[in-house]
């Protein structure tokens, strides 16, 4: 699940190279927004397959993730191993 958690954003923001840090330097989420908790939520439940209806329904929370949210929603997508990329 994306963490809303500002504290983790921020420690993870750090750790980005300078020139990220400028473009999206004060582009955080709000972590009291009930939609994106909600959205949050309901976004770990779900399976890899089912992400593109999910995210096209759930446009408005894309937006405001913020630059850096999206960032990280992608970040944490990526570094997922999903079943079909497990050779046997």
């Amino acid at each position: 699940m994306i963490s809303l958690d500002i504290d983790k954003l921020r420690l993870w923001y750090s750790k980005l190279p300078s020139d990220f840090q400028k473009v999206i330097e004060s582009d955080f989420p709000d972590p009291d927004d009930a939609f994106l908790k909600a959205f949050a939520e309901e976004l770990a439940e779900l399976e890899f397959v089912e992400l593109k209806e999910f995210f096209d329904e759930f446009t408005e929370a894309l937006t405001k993730l913020g630059r850096i949210g999206r960032i990280r929603l992608l970040a944490s997508l990526s570094g997922k191993t999903f079943p079909y990329q497990v050779k046997t």
